[in-house]
């Protein structure tokens, strides 16, 4: 098991609700709010008799969002809260619908998958191969027949070296 650290703060956006975990906080709290009803409140931090007290006001209405002994931990809650209202909240369900959608593949369906991206890629070089052969072959041989360079021997028959050089 990890142990949590007691400082630890940690304020997320899901669902288009805000949730924070204070576990520095006294009494350790779990804090949460729709972020439709915070879209115009405003985060502070207040000292009342030596306790630093996290509040979220909104117009008139304030509300303890929880409360630290040390002024560290309050200004860490802060920083926590501000920071998840400024990342947005599609990239984290982006991210995370990406990671859901993609199934993980199997060795044999990746297997498969290899054997014929390479049976494709063969197919199409023998095809470029061919037409190659069929657009140029026919003349290639020709020229090579008609060369009067080139002295054609019958296999098993002794030619001398000039002869078949042509030196």
């Amino acid at each position: 098991m990890t142990a949590v650290k007691k400082t630890a703060v940690d304020a997320r956006i899901v669902d288009g609700t805000m949730i924070a975990s204070f576990m520095g906080a006294e009494p350790p709290k779990l804090w949460r709010a729709d972020m439709n009803s915070i879209s115009s409140a405003t985060f502070e931090m207040q000292e009342i008799k030596g306790v630093f007290h996290v509040v979220m006001r909104t117009g008139d209405k304030i509300e303890e969002i929880a409360a630290f002994s040390d002024k560290d931990g309050a200004t860490d809650a802060l920083q926590a809260l501000m920071t998840a209202m400024l990342t947005p909240a599609s990239a984290t369900t982006a991210a995370a619908a990406a990671v859901a959608e993609k199934p993980k593949r199997g060795f044999f369906s990746r297997l498969l998958r290899f054997l014929l991206k390479l049976a494709l890629w063969l197919f199409a070089v023998a095809f470029v191969l061919w037409l190659v052969m069929m657009a140029f072959g026919p003349k290639i041989i020709s020229l090579a027949m008609k060369d009067p360079g080139m002295t054609r021997v019958q296999q098993g028959t002794p030619v001398s070296a000039d002869e078949l050089f042509g030196e």
